[in-house]
């Protein structure tokens, strides 16, 4: 994720993966992403807002069957 690849990013994301993005609206990013094809649309949209940007893992927290992850988008 830090080094903006994409197709290594995608290989940890469940085929049935849903990611969901808050309080990014006001740059046009939000809303539920679902599939590889969804997150794949995900990474697009900051890409298309900014010129650049970079993620930061902030937190994980596995609950089982479901990984939450806490991240900061700085574009």
């Amino acid at each position: 994720m830090a080094r903006s690849d994409l197709d290594v990013t995608l290989l940890v994301y469940e085929p049935d993966a849903e990611v969901w993005m808050h309080r990014m609206d006001g740059v046009g990013v939000g809303g539920c992403f679902r599939g590889r094809e969804g997150v794949r649309a995900l990474y697009g949209e900051p890409d298309a807002a900014f010129e650049r940007g970079s993620w930061t893992i902030d937190r994980l927290v596995d609950v089982g069957d479901r990984l939450g992850v806490r991240g900061d988008f700085v574009g």
